[in-house]
Parts: structure tokens; C-alpha cells; sequence
């Protein structure tokens, strides 16, 4: 029975009057604790004293209070046992903090065991103290197979155990190592890549006591990254050894690739072009607008195929190269360059020229021999401006008159007449675009020309022509002599070959 409750009033609500006589445990201790509570005091009774025992106390508002108590037995002057005293503390608010980091600590060695990153922790002695599941799945070693063992000894391999344990002794020392990567390998001798972060382990005085280990699974990473590596070799030997000029240029136009064919063909080796200026220094001075236009439209995302450039070699001799440009970008997308890849086109623009020199040497023998009216050869000197119209060049009477000179005699061979042609080159293009313009101050919409007015249209472009020069021109290009045609066929009849 309660005897004597002191300061315990204020921290039950019973006051001395309300406890004095009544049964301590059944009635003011709950049933799961009356038990124990009832062994305690008999204990103190039979003078064996009980320190620190902790058991629930019910207020009189029905609120639950933990104590602390100390239970010593209670004699009197003749030291006969006569009863217990118990000096308790309130540890409610105690035992809250307490179940408070108690759930804080569960839930974090829950978060740690189920976490999608390998997590370990070792003691300060090395031996594995901490394995989530992520770790097991990497691994292949349980934790059952892990705890207490030696993690560099067992776990990591010759090579890098020096590295890996002086990451964790420093850990131990209080200096953690971010990203460090960690090769471990797994229960079937694979190995796994571990990018970790090594993180001192302290108690609650502050003292070291071990290390834990967050790390990332970064297997599958690096070997994406070996095998970019890989392609990034293989694309480089392929556009260094490809039968091809390559070329690249930065965003300022300065040189960052030179395959070896480009420095083949040109003379120039890759040390020598490297961060100079493509255009100023390599393309001659005619090209270097058009071919700068090119870089800088590809610069703009602009890609170009088929620019047909000379280069000039380190000897001075012209290289003829087909082009296409196309737009360097980053991982970004954002365009950081120009890679050229090029043709060497030397030989064939060399056999289109020898071609056309044999086509031109075949029209020529074809006109001579339409003219050639006995049979020699040789046309007579009269007839050189119809034969070199008929070439496609358009002649002006004084034009003929001076070549007319420097024939000695009444007739024309082939290698005279090839030489006299020469002297006039045809220009297709700015003919072509003079007759356009003439054609079209007479044109009414129809596109079309009266053949009545070509004479006129014709003699207003140059020096008056005769009607039978008219008609021998009009027979050359096999036009009609009547009715409209489409100057354009008109146009395409005189200036093509």
C-alpha cells in the first residue's frame, strides 16, 4: 500500500490524500507491468534494492508516465524491514527521444537496405559491418557471406587493393574521397565498377568507428564509354587512312583536321595546316570568296554537296576537289565546325578537259568538211565567218575582217582554222544572256520571235550583216526561215555547241 507519494503529486495529479492506503500496483500501474512491478517490490522488502528500473506510470488524467526507479528497502530504529521507498525520474519525455531515434534509425537502416545505390560500411578494423541489397545483387556475395570479412583483402583485387585501402585509412582519418571508382568483382568473378563516396562513420561521442560506402554501379556506363572510346578510334583511323581529303575547320575557320590524303594530294602535313586559316592560306585568291561562302553557310547549318574548288600544292600545282561540306556539332547539337570530305577530281576534270578539246577538234573537222567545197581539206577564206559562227560565236563583221588578215592565200586548213577559233573562245553563257535581253524588248508575252524580225534583232546587236549572212546563220543553227519560234530555241540553237 501507498504510504507516502512527496513531489510525486505534482507528476501523477493524485494527491497524498487520494494515494495514502491504497494498493500501489493494482491501482495505479497497467496490467502489463503489475507483474514486474509487484517482483521489484517484494525484492526491496526482502531488503534486495533494484536501480534503474523502468516502468509505466498512470496519471490521474489517464496520461501514460514513464519512471525511472531506484526501489530501497525502508527500516526502522531497529532496522526490521517496515516497508519500500522508491526514488523515481520522469523520463517520458526521454523515453519520446529515445522511440523517436529509434524510428529515425529504422527508417534509415531501411532506406539504407533498399536503396537502388550499393551502400557497405566497414568497422575501423576493415571487417564489413553494413551490406544492403543492392550490394548482394551486384556482387553476388549475401550479407551473410560478407559480414566480418576483410573487404579489401577479400573483395578487391591485387592491383587495386593499395589505392582502395588508403581511400578507406583516410576515411578512418576523417578525410572522406568523392567519386572515387571502385573495381569489385562478384561471386562469379565478373567485375563491377563502383563509383564511390567514402564517408567517415562516428559515434555519438564523435569518435571514428568506421566507414560507409555509397556508391553507383557505373559498369554498364563505363563500358558505354569504352565502347564510344572504341568507335571514336576507329572513326579517327578511318577518316585518317580514308582515300579521301578530309579536312575540318573550328568556328573561326582555322584548321582542326588533316587526313592524310589531304596532306598527300597537297604536300602540306598536318603540323603545317594545323590552326592556320583554311581559306587565306590554302585557297587561291578567285575561290577564296566562293569557298568561304561554302564554310560559312555550313557554319550556319547550311550543308553543301558536290563544290567543285582548286587547291594549289606545296609544289604549286593545282588540284581539282569535289566538296562536300557538312556542319560539326557537340553532344549539344551546337555546330562547332566544318568537316570537308573531298574527291580528287584532278584526272577527270583533266580527261573532261581533253574530251571536250577532242569534241571541239571533231566539230571542227565536221564544219571543214561541210564547207570544204572541192574536196582538199581546206575551206576557201571567204566562207571563215559562216564556218566560225556555225561554232557557236557570234562575229561581228570587223571581227572576221581582222582574222580575215591573217590568212596568206584564198584557203583555210584545219590546223590554221583551230588556231584562228581559238582567238574568239565562245562564251555560251554571256551570249546566251545578251540575245535573252535582246529578244525580249521585242517579246509580247508570247516568248515567241517572228522570224522577219530576227534579221533585225540580230544586225541591232553588232555591225549590219547581209541578208545572206542572215540566212547562212539561220541554216547553220537549223532554223526555220519563216514563222515564230520560241527564242528560246533560238538562244539554245546558237549559244550551244
Amino acid at each position: 500500500m501507498l504510504s507516502d507519494l512527496n513531489k510525486a503529486a505534482d507528476l501523477t495529479g493524485y494527491s497524498k490524500v487520494e494515494v495514502e492506503g491504497r494498493y500501489l500496483v493494482r491501482d495505479f500501474i497497467t496490467d502489463d507491468f503489475k507483474k514486474p512491478v509487484n517482483v521489484l517490490l517484494r525484492k526491496a522488502l526482502r531488503g534486495q534494492q533494484t536501480d534503474n528500473f523502468e516502468f509505466p506510470f498512470v496519471t490521474k488524467s489517464g496520461e501514460r508516465v514513464e519512471i525511472l526507479l531506484n526501489a530501497t528497502k525502508r527500516t526502522d530504529r531497529e532496522g526490521k524491514i517496515v516497508g519500500m521507498v522508491g526514488v523515481g525520474q520522469d523520463i517520458t519525455e526521454l523515453k519520446r527521444g529515445q522511440a523517436e531515434l529509434t524510428r529515425v534509425a529504422n527508417d534509415l537502416q531501411l532506406l539504407i537496405e533498399t536503396a537502388n545505390a550499393p551502400i557497405f560500411g566497414i568497422n575501423a578494423e576493415g571487417r564489413v559491418n553494413e551490406w544492403n541489397r543492392k550490394m548482394a545483387a551486384i556482387t553476388g556475395f549475401s550479407k551473410d557471406d560478407v559480414f566480418g570479412k576483410d573487404l579489401v583483402d577479400e573483395y578487391i583485387s591485387d592491383e587495386f587493393r593499395e589505392s582502395v585501402r588508403q581511400v578507406l585509412d583516410d576515411a578512418l582519418h576523417g578525410q572522406q574521397t568523392d567519386n572515387y571508382q571502385l573495381p569489385l568483382f562478384t561471386k562469379d568473378g565478373d567485375r563491377v565498377e563502383v563509383l564511390l563516396n567514402a564517408t567517415t562513420r562516428v559515434d555519438a561521442a564523435g569518435t571514428i568507428v568506421g566507414v560507409v560506402g555509397v556508391g553507383q554501379d557505373i559498369t554498364a556506363i563505363n563500358q558505354s564509354q569504352a565502347e564510344l572510346t572504341r568507335v571514336a578510334n576507329d572513326l579517327r583511323l578511318l577518316i585518317d587512312t580514308a582515300n579521301a581529303p578530309i579536312f575540318g575547320i573550328d568556328t573561326n575557320g582555322f584548321v582542326n583536321e588533316w587526313n592524310r590524303k589531304a596532306a598527300a594530294i597537297t604536300g602540306f602535313s598536318r603540323e603545317e595546316v594545323m590552326g592556320k586559316d583554311l581559306v587565306s592560306r590554302f585557297i587561291t585568291p578567285e575561290y577564296q570568296d566562293s569557298v568561304g561562302e561554302v564554310l560559312h553557310k555550313a557554319l550556319q547549318g547550311e550543308e553543301t554537296a558536290n563544290f567543285e574548288f582548286p587547291l594549289y600544292t606545296k609544289d604549286g600545282k593545282r588540284v581539282e576537289v569535289l566538296l562536300n561540306a557538312t556542319s560539326r556539332r557537340d553532344n549539344d547539337y551546337n555546330i562547332v565546325g566544318v568537316v570537308g570530305v573531298g574527291q580528287d577530281i584532278t584526272d577527270r576534270k583533266n580527261a573532261e578537259t581533253r574530251v571536250s578539246l577532242l569534241a571541239a577538234d571533231l566539230q571542227i573537222t565536221e564544219l571543214l568538211g561541210f564547207f570544204d567545197r572541192d574536196g582538199d581539206g581546206k575551206i576557201g577564206a571567204d566562207e571563215l565567218g559562216d564556218c566560225l559562227r556555225s561554232l557557236g560565236l557570234l562575229l561581228t563583221q570587223k571581227e572576221v575582217a581582222d582574222l580575215r588578215k591573217e590568212v596568206i592565200g584564198d584557203k583555210v586548213g584545219w590546223d590554221q582554222f583551230k588556231g584562228l577559233a581559238s582567238k574568239k573562245p565562245r562564251q555560251p553563257e554571256k551570249t546566251a544572256q545578251a540575245l535573252n535581253q535582246a529578244f525580249q524588248v521585242f517579246d509580247k508575252g508570247t516568248g515567241t520571235v517572228d522570224m522577219a524580225e530576227l534579221q533585225h534583232i540580230v544586225t541591232s546587236m553588232g555591225e549590219k550583216i547581209t541578208a545572206q549572212e542572215f540566212a547562212d546563220i539561220c541554216k547553220a543553227a537549223s532554223l526555220p526561215s519563216v514563222g515564230r519560234v520560241e527564242y528560246k530555241q533560238v538562244v539554245d540553237k546558237v549559244t550551244k555547241p
